[in-house]
């Protein structure tokens, strides 16, 4: 079942990504659907601060964070 509440987390590039994901963990962990832009320069960040390689693919990324983060399918839109 796809989460009633919403809302929108940008992740720039800025330095900090594990603030963001540790943000993006706890929405899904409270229901909420989470409507993510993620920057080229944000991927980099996870990179480099995280040692994390995202899929590339939008739809491929999303599901892989709600399987990461354990979140209903349908839970991230990228």
């Amino acid at each position: 079942m796809t989460p009633t509440k919403r809302i929108t987390l940008a992740l720039t590039g800025a330095s900090g990504a594990a603030y963001g994901i540790r943000l993006l963990e706890c929405l899904l962990a409270a229901d909420y659907r989470v409507y993510l832009l993620l920057s080229d320069a944000a991927r980099v960040v996870i990179a480099t601060e995280l040692g994390e390689e995202w899929p590339a693919e939008a739809d491929a990324c999303a599901r892989w964070l709600e399987r990461r983060f354990a979140a209903a399918e349908g839970a991230i839109e990228l």
